[in-house]
């Protein structure tokens, strides 16, 4: 366990937003201070203006680690954890930053560590993520948050997506902290167009870096119903991600759009052509960036 201070440089920055978690919101920060590993950390905890006793919890911890935890809030209740983070607009000085809101947990005390060596390794990789263990205390089931791949591209994401499952938990992911010289963690058109964490792994990869997913469960997705995705009726959840597709076609550059539909094109080819057919059409046309984990 590290123990620097909040101020100056550190390795990792820890945000935790909270909203009337008071029942939940110890056992996610104790689960950050058990993590065993040699990079510094700093706990940034984002109380949107809660009306249980979060407040009372977060200053008991604030006050016992001074030198680490940090608590902002809000003056009202802004409605998500993204518009209180927003509100305040820490810059964080981490090199790197992860987020675990006040009712998830981590479950495995080299989580960030693993993450931190991986990253520390491969450049090319902005993110790394694990497995999430899902616990929906509503019904009593347990589940498991797993893509179908080890690493990809956001071009994986667009050409790929009715084969392959790329969606990971917020808990899971450990950023790479790129956007740091705009003084703010979260990509700069995720303030106007940003609605979501899908949205938001998008965006992070949108300049070509790659993602990369440990498949090992490190982290725990609670479900209590209370959650602003999880009190959503099966319907609007529905309705939500259809509309995710239009979001997306708003802050995609026009260049990787276009290449992902190429690519998709190619692979409609492949499955219609014959191959030596097809090994002719793509022999004469011009070379295209690839995703990571295609298949034709």
């Amino acid at each position: 366990m590290t123990s620097e201070p909040t101020s100056g440089m550190e390795d990792i920055s820890i945000i935790v937003p909270v909203y009337n978690h008071e029942r939940t919101v110890a056992e996610a920060l104790d689960s950050i201070l058990i993590q065993e590993m040699p990079y510094s950390s700093g706990i940034y905890c984002f109380d949107d203006c809660s009306s249980d006793g979060s407040a009372q919890v977060l200053e008991e911890y604030r006050a016992r680690l001074p030198d680490r935890i940090r608590v902002f809030r809000t003056p009202r209740n802004l409605g998500t954890g993204r518009a209180a983070q927003y509100f305040h607009r820490v810059s964080l000085p981490g090199r790197y930053w992860c987020m675990l809101e006040g009712d998830d947990y981590w479950t495995h005390p080299a989580k960030l560590k693993t993450q931190i060596d991986f990253l520390e390794q491969h450049p090319q990789f902005v993110g790394c993520s694990c497995r999430t263990t899902i616990i929906d205390e509503t019904t009593g089931q347990q589940g498991l948050i797993a893509p179908s791949r080890d690493e990809w591209s956001v071009l994986d994401m667009l050409v790929l997506r009715r084969r392959h499952v790329f969606y990971v938990h917020t808990s899971a992911i450990v950023w790479r902290n790129i956007h740091k010289a705009t003084g703010f963690h979260f990509p700069p058109l995720y303030e106007k167009h940003g609605t979501g964490d899908t949205m938001l792994l998008h965006m992070m990869l949108m300049n070509g870096g790659l993602m990369k997913n440990i498949p090992q469960p490190m982290s725990c997705y609670r479900i209590t119903g209370k959650g602003r995705w999880s009190k959503l009726s099966a319907t609007e959840q529905r309705a939500f991600n259809k509309s995710l597709t239009r979001r997306l076609l708003a802050v995609i550059p026009r260049r990787i759009l276009a290449i992902a539909l190429l690519n998709r094109a190619m692979m409609v080819l492949q499955r219609i052509l014959p191959s030596r057919l097809f090994a002719l059409v793509r022999a004469l046309s011009k070379p295209l960036p690839r995703p990571v984990n295609a298949d034709y």
